[in-house]
Parts: C-alpha cells; structure tokens; sequence
C-alpha cells in the first residue's frame, strides 16, 4: 500500500477550493453538463466549493432531468488522488444498492461522471479541480425530530447497516491528511496562549500537547494507516479530565471514528 506521508501537504499549501466566478461557471457547465440556464447559490462547505443549482434548462428537455441539483468542485489536496473521485462514486453506489439513500451523480454530455475543469475564481487566477453534478438528497437534519427512543434506535440501526456496508467495500484509495504535521507548532502556540490567558487548565495543556505528540509519532512510524481530519475532544470522567483523539475518515463520504483515553 502507499504510504500516506508521500500526500502530506505543505503549511503554506492551498488546502481549500478557491470560490469559482459564477459567471464561468455558467459556462462550464453549459459546456459541460448542457445546462443552459440556471440560478446559482452558494453552499457551505468544508474544503470544497459547492452550489446548488435551482430552475434548471437543460439542452435537452427530453431526458427528464431535475431542475435542482449541486455542483461540487473538490478541494486541491484531495483532487490529489485522483482515485478518491471513483471512490466516492463507488461509495455512494453500494449505500443506495443496499437500501440507504445517498447523492446519485448527474454524468456529463460525454457520460462520465466527474470531470477535470479549468476554473477561474473570483480573484481572476485559473486552477484545475475536478466537479462533479448530483441530484438534490431529499431530507431534513435530525435535530428536526422529537430524540426519542425510537429515533435513537432506528439510528443505531442505520449506523450497523453502515459499518456492514463499508466493511465489505473493495473500492481502495490511499486516504491524504487533511492536517499538515507542520501545523502542530502553531496549535502549541495557540495552546500557549490560551494558557496565559487562563482559558485553558495546565491539565488539559499537557494532555492535548501529548495527544499531538503521539499523533505525530504515529504519523511518522506508520506506513499504511488512514488519517482523516483529526480533533481533540475534551471530556471528564468522574471528575478526572480526558482527553479522546479522533480521527475522522470522511474523504469517501462517511465517519468513523476512533477514540483513547489518555488519562493518566
């Protein structure tokens, strides 16, 4: 397998996708897509750039294709690996096949379902990053719903059902960090700062300067494991502080997340 440090990024290096000019957009997915008019809003997003697309034209009215949809143009240090694009696809394709709803890609003119674009952004410089169309995902956030029993229980179920999924899912891409190691200085800065300011306890100081440090150790002796964003939660337990590090695998789409205590 690859090994992850050969994709680490750089401090200084672009880690989110520059806001596209609309206008040019408008003429790519013309181009691209055959989407002759339609009214663009931007979305919020982590490192991508996403829009959702409302009254929809198409060139061809006969496909009985949706007036609602999002594009979605991928950030540079995940268009790194340009198997993550096909992973998602396949990701997306074994949920909805077993029965869980997810995003259905809308392909291009030419049938393909991601595509590198030249894009120009609102600062007038010009970057290549893959987009890609999906339909609109019917649905409302959970907090919309009463939290009872049988919300939790009909969740636990659906996060089974997702793990039974994506243990036998044999789409492979080598995942790429999206956190810098050199970034670590800069949060013991902060770190420092805010112990000054007696906004951070020296207990939770120490515990999460050991937790970046076991992170890096990791990072550095590992050949083959799969770091995704990376946080620090902190929690007490019977009244002694903890400290759990997760990590996040959400390049494909989906989390899991994996917790320890270091509460000595």
């Amino acid at each position: 397998m690859e090994n992850p440090k050969e994709f680490l990024y750089e401090i200084d290096e672009p880690t989110q996708c520059a806001l596209a000019d609309v206008g040019h957009l408008k003429n790519v997915v013309k181009e691209v897509y055959g989407i002759v008019e339609a009214e663009f809003a931007q979305l919020t997003g982590y490192e991508d750039c996403n829009f959702k697309l409302m009254n929809i034209q198409w060139e061809n009215a006969q496909n009985n294709l949706p007036n609602l949809a999002i594009l979605k143009i991928t950030n540079p240090i995940e268009w790194k690996r340009k198997g993550h694009m096909d992973a998602q696809i396949g990701l997306n394709a074994a949920l909805r096949n077993s029965g869980i709803p997810a995003p259905k890609e809308i392909p291009t003119k030419n049938g393909k379902l991601w595509i590198p674009e030249n894009l120009k952004t609102v600062s007038n410089d010009y970057v290549t990053l893959p987009i890609r169309l999906f339909q609109i995902l019917p649905g409302t956030m959970l907090e919309n719903f009463p939290f009872e029993p049988f919300l939790v229980e009909k969740v636990g179920e659906l996060l089974g059902k997702f793990h039974r999924i994506t243990s036998n899912f044999d789409v492979q891409t080598t995942h790429v960090p999206f956190i810098s190691p050199l970034n670590k200085n800069c949060i013991l800065r902060e770190m420092n700062l805010l112990l000054e300011k007696n906004f951070l306890s020296q207990d939770r100081f120490d515990m999460a300067k050991r937790a970046l440090e076991v992170f890096e150790e990791e990072l550095n002796l590992s050949k083959d494991k799969d770091f995704g964003r990376f946080q620090l939660n902190f929690s007490r337990n019977y009244g002694d502080p903890c400290i759990s590090r997760t990590f996040r695998h959400n390049s494909l789409g989906f989390q899991r997340d994996e917790h320890f205590d270091s509460s000595e």
